[in-house]
């Protein structure tokens, strides 16, 4: 699980942000795209730690948990649409953040 690196994806416009980690499910808000992206990143952290602190069985469940496929199929067709039409005044962002270290060891 080291140096492992995670899908992300963030969502804004003038009343803020919302960025997502697809690959543990997990959603903070912030004011702007570097504000939310450090509460993700701080919010990853914390789940990792907090993760390796259970029992095997458990911590291998929670490792593997990902975003439910709807919402992935729901942000897959938010992209597209926004792709296909320039209708929207939100900015988005999908980026790999890397995760790793004492941490994130599994």
């Amino acid at each position: 699980m080291r140096n492992k690196v995670v899908l992300c994806y963030a969502e804004g416009g003038p009343e803020g942000w919302e960025a997502f980690c697809v690959d543990y499910d997990l959603a903070v808000q912030g004011d702007s795209f570097p504000d939310a992206r450090e509460k993700l990143s701080e919010q990853i952290d914390f789940y990792l730690e907090e993760v390796g602190r259970l029992p095997a069985a458990d911590r291998a469940r929670l490792l593997n948990r990902r975003m439910p496929w709807f919402e992935r199929a729901r942000l897959v067709f938010r992209m597209l649409r926004v792709g296909l039409t320039s209708r929207d005044d939100k900015q988005r962002a999908c980026y790999d953040m890397p995760v790793g270290g004492a941490s994130a060891a599994a």
